[in-house]
């Protein structure tokens, strides 16, 4: 199991949200790893094995309508956490949607469970209260706002399930329209942040504004995608046509910083 936190600086409810099985999309997706990528937007974690470093990706049959579920929204409220989830869900699918990207996430019914990292095939978005149990989390610690717990084949970096972890133990939460008050963490920064973790994205380097910084100020909000996440999505999971565009350096909106830089 891998962790990736998001640390505070300094610190069948809904429909599917992107048409899983489209019929003008006549190529296949790339099916055993991430498509050929050209900038380092994407930021692919990896696993490391015997034969070197797997990028993680999820098969094809997961990614073609990849489900998130809410399980125990503990203190902030079932329908808080499930609008997160839903607008989380319709971010991340939205952005695939111009590159025709092979991903779709969609909001599942919800789970009469809090966190379900045991080796269960779903993929659940759970609030935790406790401090006793967030402290049960493996190499996790109180001053982190949220965590994403993957489950990957350590031979191929294929995934096989991610669970997302808020955590109110330690933190105030808000998912107030206009933006947290002070004091308050956003709720839907945390989420979006986190099911790009499941799906398979890192943090990135220092200097870019992508959702995937690892640092979330209280009181500060960050709910929207960027170029460097919407052009994460199209290289990651672009089908050949689209894939080969990107590897030849076409069709990506504009340059990126490496992670190096």
């Amino acid at each position: 199991m891998h962790t990736a936190p998001l640390r505070p600086a300094v610190l069948g409810l809904l429909a599917v949200l992107l048409g899983c099985d489209d019929p003008s999309r006549t190529s296949e997706p790339c099916i055993d790893a991430p498509c050929p990528r050209q900038s380092d937007a994407p930021y692919v974690r990896s696993v490391d094995n015997e034969t070197g470093s797997q990028e993680r990706f999820w098969p094809q049959a997961e990614r073609n309508c990849l489900m998130v579920q809410r399980g125990d929204s503990g203190s902030i409220g079932d329908d808080a956490l499930d609008e997160a989830i839903e607008r989380a869900a319709r971010a991340w699918s939205d952005a695939a949607q111009p590159c025709q990207a092979a991903v779709c996430l969609r909001p599942g019914p919800a789970l009469d469970q809090s966190f379900g990292i045991d080796d269960d095939s779903v993929n659940i978005v759970a609030v935790i209260d406790d401090p006793e149990i967030w402290n049960e989390l493996d190499d996790v610690s109180e001053t982190v706002l949220a965590v994403t717990i993957t489950r990957v084949d350590a031979d191929t970096g294929e995934l096989l399930g991610a669970d997302i972890a808020i955590n109110a133990a330690f933190h105030a939460f808000s998912q107030r329209r206009n933006g947290p008050r002070g004091g308050e963490n956003d709720l839907q920064s945390a989420v979006l942040h986190e099911v790009g973790h499941l799906l398979g994205f890192d943090h990135p380097a220092d200097g870019t504004d992508s959702v995937m910084v690892s640092e979330l100020d209280v009181g500060l909000a960050r709910r929207d995608l960027t170029d460097v996440d919407r052009i994460g999505v199209c290289e990651t999971f672009a089908r050949p046509d689209t894939a080969a565009n990107y590897a030849r350096g076409e069709g990506i909106p504009k340059a990126v910083p490496s992670p190096e830089d």
